[in-house]
């Protein structure tokens, strides 16, 4: 039982991306360790790249697929509001 609490902390099946305090995904790994996945991907964007191109799992791969999507449309959404005429 304890196994499965502290499993919750993880966002993947290997525990290569946990949780901080605020609740963002985290490396929990390597040079990027305890920092957002998010801003290792908007400062370091190679890092995506390497991680897919590396053995990791498929279950960490996806994972740090749909964080990039999710990035990518946060992005999209604010461009699409900042350009947005009055009234529409």
């Amino acid at each position: 039982m304890a196994e499965f609490s502290t499993q919750r902390q993880y966002a993947d099946l290997m525990g290569r991306i946990g949780y901080n305090d605020k609740g963002e995904e985290i490396f929990t790994f390597g040079k990027h360790v305890n920092k957002p996945v998010e801003q290792v991907f908007e400062t370091e964007a190679s890092y995506y790249d390497w991680m897919m191109k590396g053995d990791f799992p498929l279950s960490t791969k996806k994972l740090i697929t749909e964080i990039r999507e999710r990035m990518m449309a946060n992005k999209m959404k604010a461009l699409e509001d900042k350009f947005k005429q009055p009234g529409q």
